[in-house]
């Protein structure tokens, strides 16, 4: 192969991860923040699998009442789709070509829809 193209699975830009090395790399990041937090630290590890039991449970949470991680969990969310949304209706009428067009696929399918034509 050439000396530009990686062996690795690496193809423009991307790596290809492995469920496995995802949920290592999770375990790890959540055990060392544990082991470095002072109240975490001088629990029982019963309590603490408890607590951590509650913490996940909570974002887990899809019926019911929501916890407050989840709820700003989802409100993030929302705000990420508006905030794409917005780009893309910005980045769409930015250039008057595509914004003609557009505008006039909408109108040829509602006078299609209508019954006009």
């Amino acid at each position: 192969p050439p000396a530009d193209s990686p062996d690795d699975g690496e193809q423009d830009g991307f790596v290809m991860v492995e469920k496995e090395d995802v949920i290592d790399a999770l375990a790890s990041f959540i055990a060392v923040y544990i082991a470095a937090h002072p109240r975490a630290s001088s629990m029982p590890p019963a309590q603490l699998q408890k607590a951590l039991g509650a913490a996940f449970g909570e974002l887990r949470a899809s019926g019911g009442p929501k916890g407050k991680v989840r709820k700003v969990w989802d409100w993030g969310v929302g705000v990420y789709r508006g905030v794409a949304w917005t780009y893309g209706t910005v980045a769409t009428f930015s250039n008057p070509w595509v914004a003609r067009l557009l505008l006039a696929a909408v109108y040829t399918s509602a006078r299609i829809t209508c019954g006009i034509i």
